[in-house]
């Protein structure tokens, strides 16, 4: 089996896969979509530097697999949809492997308080979507355009990223909020027609802020979301926008102040993970049939040639 077959097999065969967004959250309803995400060690090659691999989109099936060095950098840096994996009840998690269970059982060498400018950014995001409203920097010169173009052009971040590199950029400078509809889709502007407001993204970034005041008064998450009825009634429109305005302020001052008390570390246990890591890609490395017999057919190369 070649490096790009065995990529394929091991992605269908993942360390983790689990049933992610909204039958995750407790939110979903009849139609809702299957969403999954998980990782996996990919094969030696990919390991060695010899080929390249992140993550892949699986064909046929809403879901998304990540090459485990990349599923880690994500959580350390906070990204909420991969930390969020790590809090996966046992009735949501498709497949586990001992790799797997290895990575949940360690989930505190990773989560920190990074997450919260992450989550709180993200929930912002959804908010203004919500709200179709979009922020605008008082003062915005020409030179500062170009420079956030060459980011986006040379980095490549996500929406998420961007807004976070943004919110940094422009800490102190002063921003208001002015009315956008202009990149809202189809579904958000029926929703701002009918509700006044973005229903789904309202209950996105409500969901959000939730789970952070948990995770960073408790250290844990629970799933599904002990308010999934609450919030999967603000997608089906049976609060206002005016209630709905309430509870994202009320979140938002409970957020602050769980930041404050955090029972999370403020950055993850760097050495520690990178320690895990290498334990768990030297046990695969030495189990693997394919790394055996290539280490073999090497060793017996250099050999002859001496």
């Amino acid at each position: 089996m070649n490096a790009e077959k065995a990529l394929q097999n091991a992605i269908l065969n993942p360390d983790l896969l689990i049933l992610s967004g909204s039958r995750l959250y407790g939110t979903n309803r009849p139609e809702s979509d299957e969403d999954f995400r998980g990782f996996v060690i990919p094969p030696y090659e990919y390991l060695l530097g010899m080929k390249h691999f992140n993550d892949q989109d699986v064909e046929g099936a809403d879901h998304k697999v990540y090459n485990l060095q990349r599923f880690f950098d994500l959580i350390k840096t906070g990204d909420p949809q991969c930390s969020e994996a790590l809090f996966c009840p046992e009735n949501k998690i498709v497949r586990i492997t001992d790799i797997g269970r290895e990575v949940i059982k360690n989930r505190h060498l990773f989560i920190s308080n990074k997450i919260y400018n992450r989550i709180m950014g993200y929930s912002y995001s959804e908010w203004r979507k919500a709200m179709a409203v979009k922020v605008e920097i008082v003062g915005r010169t020409k030179t500062e355009e170009d420079v956030i173009l060459d980011i986006r052009n040379n980095f490549k971040p996500d929406k998420d990223g961007m807004d976070t590199i943004l919110e940094i950029l422009y800490q102190n400078r002063e921003k208001k909020l002015i009315p956008s509809t202009r990149k809202l889709g189809e579904k958000r502007k029926k929703d701002l027609a009918k509700f006044g407001f973005c229903v789904s993204s309202a209950a996105h970034s409500l969901r959000l802020m939730g789970q952070l005041v948990e995770l960073m008064t408790t250290g844990t998450i629970t799933f599904p979301r002990p308010n999934s009825k609450e919030l999967l009634g603000i997608r089906i429109g049976d609060y206002n926008r005016d209630e709905v305005k309430v509870m994202y302020d009320d979140l938002h001052a409970k957020a602050e102040n769980a930041r404050k008390k955090s029972v999370l570390p403020d950055v993850p246990e760097y050495k520690k993970i990178d320690q895990l890591y290498e334990r768990l890609v030297l046990n695969k490395l030495n189990t693997d049939d394919r790394f055996l017999t290539a280490k073999i057919i090497a060793i017996a190369t250099v050999t002859n040639k001496e």
